[in-house]
């Protein structure tokens, strides 16, 4: 009866349905790794899947120059600072400081680095001021292995992970092959960069979940 108050039914407002369901809004993070409960503006990650096992990618020359389209497919130099690979899980590769370069020509290629210029292989190692990106598309990884051609010993790859762009952990590499590196948390991006005089190529790279060796 709608004389009694206690009878009526007061449609709910907008406000409370949001807050009731849990409806996304302005100000939610789309980052599912730093999820909180005690923090409700934020939601699961959107078009963002966790790896499941690992992917390694091999980066030969076969791989590079599958990816390099309109690219140069030979010599040492690919003349562009971005590269997407159709691996699976798909893969971007950016160069800074120079474009992504080879360390052998073409099908001969054993690994990347940055070209600086005009010169032999040894132009294309990555060096002091450069970096290499290794971005997911629409993943994020736990783990993470990497291996480095042309490492010799005392040298040193700075290693920065990243999560929609937020820094998420570092780590110093100190051999040319490095396993299951978890830097604390979901990454999506790898930065690699040398360490003071160093001077190497990137032969593999691999991203697990974390529970497999990578």
């Amino acid at each position: 009866e709608n004389t009694n108050a206690d009878n009526l039914f007061i449609a709910p407002t907008t406000a409370t349905l949001d807050q009731l369901f849990k409806l996304p809004r302005a100000g939610m993070t789309t980052d599912s790794s730093s999820f909180s409960p005690s923090n409700p503006n934020q939601t699961c990650a959107a078009g963002v899947t966790p790896i499941v096992g690992g992917a390694s990618i091999n980066l030969n020359g076969a791989t590079i120059n599958a990816a390099c389209g309109s690219c140069s497919g030979s010599g040492i130099n690919t003349g562009v600072t971005t590269l997407t690979l159709a691996t699976s899980p798909a893969l971007t590769i950016t160069a800074t400081g120079g474009t992504i370069g080879r360390n052998q020509g073409g099908e001969a290629t054993d690994a990347i680095g940055v070209y600086q210029g005009s010169g032999g292989a040894p132009d294309t190692a990555l060096q002091a001021g450069e970096s290499l990106s290794f971005g997911l598309i629409g993943y994020t990884a736990r783990k993470f292995g990497i291996t480095l051609y042309g490492f010799d010993a005392g040298e040193q790859a700075q290693l920065t992970f990243k999560n929609g762009g937020t820094n998420v952990g570092s780590y110093t590499a100190t051999s040319a092959a490095t396993t299951n590196i978890t830097p604390g948390g979901a990454f999506n991006e790898v930065v690699v960069q040398a360490v003071g005089s160093s001077a190497f190529w990137v032969q593999t790279v691999k991203f697990c979940d974390a529970i497999t060796s990578c």
